[in-house]
């Protein structure tokens, strides 16, 4: 109304629109302070929530803690009371044993002071001396006996030359802990003292056979179970294989098999299916670098007579014919208790028989070599297995082992002993066909 009733240039409108200005200016200061007093405000508000917040957190803590310090005040009084209540129990049977016994001391009387006699009372010199004697007997019996049995068995690596009537050692083998079998992806170098052990005995082997071109057949044997040979054989072989040589190793016992076992593999088919006639059991590959293995197959019925086939003979044939393989071992049974090695021994080109500190015995190492005299040209020597520290005279590796399998033969199959590896060769090598050194000189 005053725009239209007076024009831009009036003093009147001029006035009106400073007066306006003036207001809106008025009208922002006051709402800006509002701003800021409504801010501070509201901090203070804030900050009175925050203080308000953590004597409301302190309280609960102090409160959480008094709940925790009243429960352990509770369990304390409840022990203190039981305690108390055991504590009077206890003083009332103390109480009551104390009259019990004041009413018992006035019920004893001394009738007569004891004495003591110039002469022993209840003993009779000549019984305990006769028993002191008797025990005296026995004891020298039973040492007498325990020194003729370990004087039965094989203790040094002397005594196994001795026992076999000078037969060349072809090593002494420590005893060793801790082996594992020899399943594919088994690094033999993962042991280095067992595998140096048996580098030294396939050097004692190669020594003792003539340099030929033609596959050499290794026989591996012993007088008893649990011996050492099975465990020896695959060892053996693997280190034979490591030299670049193709070697077939073969389980030959055809009663207790376990060279399957030691590498891990099948035994399903194998030598008692070749010697029935059966032509798709053949040496199959071991997991180890030129190494292949033929188990022994199912568990023949009557093992003398199926070993008497050509199967066996022909396989042998046929490796040699076509070359190949450069060494055959085969790991045959105990020639103690049965003669199946005696058959193979007839294929064989070399045999090495293992006996074992303190478990063969003198008589059946004898016994074997005596069994093996047809044979004797081909005998490459003996090893000591499972050489105990304290039968040995030079620094050896002093590792053992105790790993080993059930061998069981005519019954129940005993725990077969642990097994060890070959330490360096302590005996000189006697090459097959020259006569055996003296004892002495071994």
């Amino acid at each position: 109304v005053m725009a239209e009733k007076y024009k831009a240039g009036h003093p009147r409108a001029i006035e009106l629109a400073e007066t306006i200005s003036g207001t809106k200016q008025q009208l922002v200061q006051a709402v800006i302070q509002a701003k800021a007093g409504t801010r501070i405000e509201v901090n203070q508000a804030l900050a009175a929530i925050r203080i308000f917040d953590q004597r409301i957190a302190e309280q609960k803590a102090a409160l959480t803690i008094y709940r925790d310090r009243l429960i352990e005040l509770k369990v304390l009084s409840d022990e203190y009371h039981s305690r108390e209540t055991l504590y009077h129990q206890l003083l009332g049977r103390l109480m009551e044993e104390e009259v019990a016994s004041r009413l018992e001391s006035t019920t004893m009387i001394v009738v007569e002071p004891a004495r003591a006699g110039v002469i022993p009372v209840n003993i009779k010199r000549s019984l305990f001396l006769a028993a002191a004697l008797l025990a005296g007997v026995v004891a020298a019996v039973l040492a007498s006996l325990a020194r003729e049995t370990l004087a039965r068995k094989i203790m040094i690596a002397e005594d196994a030359v001795d026992a076999s009537g000078g037969q060349p050692m072809l090593g002494q083998i420590p005893q060793v802990n801790g082996l594992v079998p020899l399943v594919a992806g088994i690094d033999p170098e993962s042991q280095p003292m067992l595998a140096e052990a048996y580098r030294g005995l396939r050097a004692t082997v190669r020594l003792a056979r003539p340099s030929t071109d033609r596959t050499q057949v290794l026989l591996v044997t012993s007088s008893s179970p649990g011996e050492g040979k099975s465990t020896t054989s695959t060892w053996l072989a693997v280190t034979f294989a490591a030299t670049g040589r193709k070697v077939l190793i073969i389980d030959g016992d055809l009663r207790r098999a376990t060279l399957h076992i030691q590498l891990g593999l099948s035994n399903e088919h194998g030598l008692s299916n070749l010697l029935a006639g059966e032509t798709d059991a053949q040496p199959v590959p071991s997991g180890h670098r030129n190494l292949d293995f033929l188990p022994s197959g199912p568990r023949a019925t009557h093992p003398s007579e199926l070993l008497h086939r050509p199967g066996l003979r022909d396989l042998l044939v046929k490796i040699r014919e076509e070359r190949r393989y450069d060494y055959v071992i085969i790991d045959s049974a105990p020639l103690g208790p049965v003669s199946d090695s005696l058959d193979l021994a007839e294929l064989s080109d070399g045999i090495i028989v293992v006996s074992r500190d303190g478990k063969t015995l003198k008589s059946g190492l004898k016994s074997t070599v005596e069994k093996l005299a047809p044979f004797n040209s081909r005998i490459l020597g003996l090893i000591f297995n499972g050489e105990m520290p304290r039968h040995r005279k030079s620094h050896g590796y002093g590792y053992g082992y105790g790993y080993g399998y059930g061998y069981g033969y005519g019954g129940k199959a005993p725990a077969k002993a642990p097994v060890t590896a070959p330490a360096q060769p302590a005996q000189p090598v006697q090459p097959p066909g020259e006569p055996p050194s003296s004892p002495s000189a071994s």
